[in-house]
């Protein structure tokens, strides 16, 4: 599977958190994501994949591509229990 430079750059930014970085920083990126999903074979769709090494993370593939690197969204569920967790401090705060 192949990575493309600007899903090296986000895997960089986003799961390494590094704001500056060269060319050999992306090269080392590419490699590691490339080594990360070798086991994935014939992804011939547009699709969303946890990365293998960082859960918290996905990676948009589309083609056998990696495009792009994106966090990981909270369910639902969750979102709902963190706004009910908001209102009742806000609550008594108030």
């Amino acid at each position: 599977m192949i990575a493309t430079i600007h899903a090296c750059q986000r895997f960089l930014e986003r799961v390494i958190l590094m704001k500056e970085y060269n060319r050999d920083d992306i090269k080392r990126a590419r490699a590691f994501l490339e080594n990360d999903f070798k086991d994935f074979k014939n992804l011939h769709v547009h699709m969303q994949m946890v990365l293998p090494s960082f859960p918290t993370m996905i990676a948009v593939i589309d083609d056998e591509v990696i495009v792009t690197i994106k966090p990981k969204r909270p369910s639902l569920q969750k979102r709902r229990k963190d706004a009910q967790r908001a209102k009742e401090k806000a609550l008594r705060c108030a």
